[in-house]
């Protein structure tokens, strides 16, 4: 499997708009490198109040809405693409004035192969590597390849 895990992180729900709670997975949460040029949530639990349902985007695209947010889960099958820097966010329909705070978490994994066709064939001083990979390449194992002496 090409797939390498980072993890899983969980969250729980605070109430930011002071109206219905809300779970924000910020870059801080997700800690991924910038060295990978992106990374996939390919699984997700939520669990909340009975009849309360979410709606979760990425930065201010939807991604899709929950309509059971007392006990969801996703299909792997199917991952969110996320790149490094991105926040996703939980909006749920249940005020906050309710103590009881949704808790999100979530399981990152990214796909090593794309990592090694980035890093093929380049040395970390090649100067025609176009600034966007550099950061990208940060992941990426170098062989130091030392000219040799002619004597």
């Amino acid at each position: 499997m090409p797939y390498a895990g980072l993890g899983a992180r969980r969250v729980a729900g605070t109430s930011a708009d002071n109206i219905n709670w809300t779970v924000q997975l910020d870059p801080a949460t997700l800690g991924v490198s910038t060295g990978i040029p992106y990374f996939e949530i390919y699984h997700t639990s939520v669990a909340s109040v009975p009849g309360a349902t979410f709606s979760r985007f990425v930065e201010i695209n939807q991604w899709d809405a929950g309509i059971y947010g007392n006990s969801n889960t996703d299909d792997p099958n199917e991952p969110m693409l996320i790149q490094p820097g991105q926040t996703v966010y939980f909006y749920f329909t249940y005020p906050s004035a309710n103590a009881t705070p949704p808790v999100v978490t979530v399981w990152l994994r990214y796909d090593r192969a794309l990592l090694s066709a980035l890093c093929h064939g380049l040395t970390r001083s090649s100067s025609r590597i176009p600034s966007l990979l550099r950061a990208a390449m940060m992941g990426c194992s170098f062989t130091v390849v030392r000219p040799q002496t002619v004597t």
